[in-house]
Order: C-alpha cells, then structure tokens, then sequence
C-alpha cells in the first residue's frame, strides 16, 4: 500500500488518497482511501476511532463507500475505503445542470436519472439505519457518482475539506454542516434516524435544484435562524410535486411525523416503476 496525496483532514485524523500495490500480478494498482488517525490525539479520540472501525466493517452495501481494511498494529491507526473518483454528487449535479434542466420533464430518461439518485441515497441510508447507523452529514458533497451511476454514501468527512463554507462551528469546536441539519439538531447537537431524514429533504432539494446550495444568499446563521423559525426551502424548478411533498415531509417539525428511510425507499419505487425499481 502506497500513500499517494491528502484529501483533507480534521481535529483527529487524516484522510488521503492511496493504492493497493499487486506486487505478483500485471493488473494495475487498486485506488483506496485511507483515513488515518493523528498521532497524540487524546484517548476518547483513539477509542472513537476504534468503534466507528468496529461498526464500519459490518456494513457492506452498493450506495455504501465501504470499509475493505484496517491497520493490525497499534500505531499508526487507520481505516482503508473503497475509492472511486473525485466526482461527487454535487459536482456532478453543477457539471450537468444545464443538460438536466433542459431535459427535465421532457426527456424521461434524464428525469429517471434524477429518481434512480434518489431511490439509491434513500436505500443506502435505510440500510444504515436498519444497522443503527446515524450518519450526521448526509448530503450531495459526501456521495459520489461511480461507474454506471452507481450511488456510493461516503462518511469519510472529505466534503468539510472541500467545502468548508458548507459548515460552520459548534459550540463544542466541531463543524457542523448547519444548512442541511434539523432544528432539533441545531439546538441540541443530537442526531439521530429522524434528523438524517431531515438531511436527506435537503439533499433531495439539491438534486432536483441542480446543485444549488441550501439557502443561498443567507449566511450561515441566517440559514440556521431560518431553519429553526420553519422557514423552509421552497420549491425548485421543474421539481415534480410530488417529490417535493416528499422533501416537506422530510422537514416536519416533529422528528416522529417524518417518514422512514423504509418508507422513502418504498414510495420511490413506486414511483419509478419497472424501470429502475428492479435493480434495488
């Protein structure tokens, strides 16, 4: 394994992109990503550290960016992904938007395109619940569009490297990606299933938007004042009803009157029909 260049990095730890030598073979050497821990990092870190490892190794899923590795030894600690390429959701949602927007109701298979994301991120994120899995980030930035647009769900936290204006600090010096986060979330700092349903209506809107950003034109605490006070992201532009009735939904104020990512999943299938519903 060879260390090949930084993606980003937080308080604790580092996050690169790598490659799987094959030493005896002809093949061509293996991407990866590798999340690694800071050395004197203090124990709570470490411990942390060794959990996320514990439960990430349980959860293999195709709308998953999942855990292939980790380190045996004690130093340094660190965790090997699956890695793909650098086009995440919303850059590739900004690189395409003039296509889908003129495509869109017209062209049906520009506008399955839009559905399949969604039904994928929803069915990623419900198999993260059902393995009691709270995300905390969920958003366009941290998925990423593979080969035969597949959806992979990454928590690797590389979106707060490249977008850093997406977040804004904490009261505990953490960042947060406000803009995407439940209100119940912004006054406690808890999350849960419910608020990453929350996140995943924001996500929705971003996909139907074409990439535009969660309140645009309102700084951070602006964005968040509005999000408290229930003053919610309005339709998009050749947004189906329907899917925006979805994304309200997403937003209720009572984290129990949203609905499951089971739910979700089964609502967009419908939606979908034969056509794409089969391969999930």
């Amino acid at each position: 394994m060879k260390f090949l260049e930084s993606l980003g990095e937080g308080g604790f730890a580092k996050v690169c992109k790598g490659a799987l030598i094959k030493l005896d073979s002809d093949e061509e050497d293996v991407e990866i990503a590798i999340k690694r821990l800071k050395s004197d990092v203090p124990q709570a870190a470490v411990e942390n550290f060794k959990k996320e490892t514990s439960i990430l190794a349980n959860l293999q899923d195709i709308n998953i960016l999942c855990l292939i590795g980790v380190s045996t030894g004690e130093e340094p600690r660190y965790m090997v992904f699956e890695y793909y390429t650098d086009m995440d959701l919303y850059s590739f949602l900004l690189e395409n938007a003039s296509k889908l927007s003129g495509l869109i109701p017209s062209d049906i298979s520009e506008y399955d395109l839009l559905l399949d994301f969604s039904l994928q991120v929803a069915s990623g994120m419900d198999f993260l619940a059902e393995n009691n899995f709270v995300h905390c980030d969920l958003a366009a930035r941290n998925c990423y569009v593979t080969e035969g647009n597949i959806i992979k769900i990454s928590n690797l936290g590389i979106g707060s490297y490249k977008y850093p204006s997406d977040y804004s600090w904490g009261h505990s010096s953490v960042l947060l990606p406000v803009r995407w986060m439940a209100p119940e979330a912004l006054n406690t700092l808890q999350f849960s299933h419910t608020t990453d349903v929350w996140s995943y209506g924001v996500l929705l809107w971003e996909i139907y938007s074409f990439g535009c950003r969660p309140y645009v034109g309102f700084s951070n605490q602006e964005a968040i004042e509005r999000i408290r006070n229930l003053q919610l992201l309005t339709c998009p532009d050749s947004c189906p009803a329907r899917m925006f009735g979805l994304m309200r939904e997403c937003w209720e104020e009572k984290p129990s009157d949203r609905p499951q990512f089971t739910e979700i999943c089964s609502r967009l299938r419908e939606w979908a029909g034969d056509s794409i519903a089969d391969s999930h």
